[in-house]
């Protein structure tokens, strides 16, 4: 994952950090919110590391984080309801095109 994606992503990098780095409570999650800057500072606290060092592990450890899975826009959303419908017996195609 790149640092610009994960303010955006947060809560599902959030989660994997907490699994990750189980010293960083809730608050501190909350606090950091995606924020490379307030990461480092908490990395440094709570780990007595320089702070090239936190930086140095903070970017390598993220650039390991895989995206998330999904991201959907409308026209997905759209295609992938489309294919469902397809795919049901035509009765239910059928009542489907009757209540449109």
């Amino acid at each position: 994952m790149e640092w610009n994606q994960v303010p955006t992503h947060w809560q599902y990098v959030g989660a994997i950090a907490a699994t990750v780095f189980p010293e960083l409570s809730d608050d501190d999650l909350d606090h950091i919110a995606g924020n490379r800057t307030v990461w480092v500072e908490h990395l440094v606290r709570l780990y007595a590391m320089d702070r090239t060092e936190a930086e140095q592990q903070l970017d390598g450890w993220i650039k390991q984080v895989p995206p998330p899975r999904l991201s959907l826009d409308a026209r997905t959303i759209q295609e992938v309801h489309r294919r469902s419908i397809s795919r049901k017996p035509s009765i239910f195609r059928r009542l489907i095109q009757l209540f449109n």
